[in-house]
């Protein structure tokens, strides 16, 4: 008779560490280039950002897209690439850049551009941040 037993074990991570892990190299990562608020590609986008929309973090070509542009009757069209299903997706507004109220949480699919329209007031101010986290 004989026993036997045996163990394996998988380090698997957070999604984002999954991601540094195909992102960048063991150099790049020994440097902290790979640390979620670092730019490693200087392209004015955070690598979470980077991650959260889509973008190649090495790349600074590739930086994730947003845009706000003037939609269909007096709205405005503020849109970006949710990449990821494991990221929580928040869009606010504001009038004055101090007070946030929110405005849209996790809209539209992953994989997908998500457009998300507001009816414009004339003669007042319109300002959109998206926050993003892992939950």
């Amino acid at each position: 008779m004989e026993d036997q037993v045996g163990w394996a074990f998988s380090a698997v991570g957070t999604p984002y560490d999954q991601w540094v892990a195909t992102s960048f190299t063991a150099g790049e990562v020994a440097q902290g280039l790979h640390l979620p608020a670092a730019d490693a590609d200087l392209d004015c986008v955070s690598n979470f950002l980077e991650f959260a929309l889509g973008g190649d973090p090495t790349d600074p070509a590739s930086a994730p897209k947003f845009s706000v542009a003037p939609g269909s009757a007096g709205s405005l069209d503020f849109s970006f690439f949710r990449a990821r299903a494991d990221v929580s997706y928040v869009v606010e507004r504001s009038t004055n850049l101090s007070g946030w109220s929110l405005f849209s949480n996790n809209p539209g699919s992953v994989g997908g551009v998500v457009t998300i329209s507001d009816t414009i007031v004339p003669g007042e101010n319109h300002f959109y941040r998206l926050r993003t986290s892992q939950p």
